[in-house]
């Protein structure tokens, strides 16, 4: 988990549940996002609000320590590039 002077980034948000994920991002404008802990199984979830709702994606990591949204091609060297990437994407109108 990248770390800046031993501190989390603030769009990683632990071990919180899709449900409190909602509530974090329901009044929030369409591209904000978060990383989180999945609930479901190992690994991450990406979670981000669009125009009427927020949508949640898997995340893998892989041996190489390199992370890619399950279902796209794109992989991504960290999570810091992976959030970076993903913001520019939902940042932009569809």
């Amino acid at each position: 988990m990248p770390q800046k002077n031993g501190q989390l980034p603030e769009w990683f948000h632990g071990m919180i549940s899709r449900t409190e994920t909602e509530r974090l991002l329901s009044n929030k404008q369409t591209g904000c996002y978060l990383i989180r802990v999945a609930e479901s199984r190992i690994g991450y979830s990406l979670s981000f609000r669009d125009q009427r709702k927020c949508k949640h994606y898997m995340v893998n990591e892989y041996a190489d320590g390199s992370y890619k949204v399950v279902g796209e091609r794109v992989k991504h060297s960290d999570l810091l590039n992976l959030t970076e990437y993903y913001r520019k994407v939902f940042s932009t109108p569809s």
